[in-house]
């Protein structure tokens, strides 16, 4: 929202800026100058016709340079490695529906060959987990931190491609896991632990005085379960007992298999009689409605960049047009004393030249400075690398040169005889 507002006042400001000059200049025209064609005398004028060029041109390399970075950091974010597989991943919402037919619902997918794996949790990567306090057992009881909280059965650890860095996944075989807890990295450091195997968590509850004390049995790598706008929060996980209470079942699907399994789970599932509507998601598109603002940020920046350059060229060529017919006489005079038409159309396109240079100069650092400040809203985030900047000075300066060829080609191929007799 405060992107569309700033985006609002930018848009107003401009078009107050573009609109001033030519009603301020157009209203104190001198009806007998209009007649006798002293319209555009003065150097003053020139001088303010190529300082608004300057500035359109300014502020549409901006614009240029911010639509790049915006991209790159976008497609950083689609192709960062989350710490998890989210490639033909299958979830299947409010499967608490299924009441005592879970387990069976699970066993029957299993049975497809196309379907490699699946695992019930309360929550997978995508959705707003539920969080609680936690501290260190035999710490004092306000060295708590802010931990999310997870349930998830054994096999989510292998269904999602999580890594164990230390110690070990719940597993059948240890009546005691229900009573523990696998923590990930970023726990571990908010918690402050240091030997993973000795240290029980605590897990404060409401009322107050309630808790819960649980042993680590492992340690899981950390990965992106939220938004790369934000930096990794520390986050437990508890046994999900076989046919407890479930909000999700995330499904591994073989590849190339994707429609067709679907397919084959809506029809087990409307087989089981949950009464409830199928409702699934793909993981992957799940993910994406964390990046929906960037993604219309990204469009609107490409769209008005280059509508931004295409006014500052219309405003480059009349600028061109107005410089080669006030140097009519000049030319004529340079091609009688032999200045050959590729001299004079160098010497006119220099001349534009250096005013896009000078934007160059001019948009860098406030891009820099705006983008800069952008980026800084995600913890995970590109450089700003200097290529893109000369991609973008490069890109402007052919189009300002493309815009002015016109003209100085027209002046240079002029007859020189012409251009002497000129009033």
């Amino acid at each position: 929202m405060v992107f569309y507002c700033r985006y609002s006042c930018f848009v107003l400001i401009t078009g107050l800026i573009a609109g001033s000059y030519p009603a301020f200049y157009l209203s104190a025209f001198q009806p007998l100058q209009v007649i006798k064609g002293q319209l555009f005398s003065g150097m003053t004028k020139s001088r303010f016709r190529s300082m608004l060029v300057l500035f359109q041109y300014s502020v549409s390399i901006v614009l240029l340079i911010a639509t790049m970075l915006i991209y790159k950091q976008l497609d950083y974010m689609q192709n960062k490695n989350l710490g998890y597989d989210k490639e033909q991943v299958v979830v299947v919402k409010r499967v608490n529906g299924l009441a005592e037919n879970m387990t069976a619902f699970k066993h029957k997918l299993l049975q497809n060959p196309d379907i490699e794996l699946a695992s019930y949790s309360i929550d997978l990567p995508g959705d707003d987990y539920s969080s609680n306090s936690m501290g260190v057992a035999g710490r004092p009881p306000d060295e708590v931190n802010i931990v999310m909280m997870n349930h998830a059965d054994f096999d989510l650890l292998e269904t999602m491609g999580l890594r164990i860095k230390e110690g070990r996944w719940f597993e059948r075989g240890y009546g005691t896991d229900s009573m523990a807890v696998v923590l990930n990295e970023a726990a571990m450091r908010a918690l402050d632990i240091q030997s993973w195997d000795t240290d029980r968590v605590v897990r404060h509850a409401t009322p107050p005085n309630e808790h819960f004390v649980s042993p680590i049995i492992g340690v899981v790598e950390d990965f992106h379960y939220e938004s790369l706008h934000r930096p990794i929060r520390p986050m437990a996980f508890y046994l999900l007992p076989e046919g407890s209470w479930a909000n999700r079942l995330a499904v591994k699907v073989r590849p190339g298999q994707l429609e067709q399994t679907i397919a084959y789970i809506e029809k087990q599932w409307y087989d089981m009689g949950s009464g409830q509507p199928f409702e699934y998601a793909l993981l992957d598109e799940s993910l994406e409605k964390f990046y929906r603002n960037d993604v219309t940020t990204r469009t609107l920046y490409t769209i008005f960049s280059l509508l931004a350059l295409f006014v500052a060229s219309l405003g480059l060529f009349g600028l061109a047009t107005y410089t080669t017919e006030s140097r009519t006489r000049e030319i004529g005079i340079r091609k009688v004393l032999g200045a050959s038409e590729t001299l004079i159309v160098k010497i006119l396109s220099t001349e534009f030249a250096k005013w896009v240079l000078l934007a160059n100069i001019i948009a860098w650092p406030i891009a820099y400075l705006l983008m800069d400040n952008w980026l800084n809203n995600f913890a995970y985030r590109i450089g700003i690398s200097w290529y893109i900047f000369v991609l973008s000075g490069l890109f402007t300066l052919i189009i300002a040169l493309f815009t002015v060829l016109y003209q100085a080609v027209k002046a240079a191929r002029s007859n020189p005889v012409d251009a002497l007799k000129y009033e």
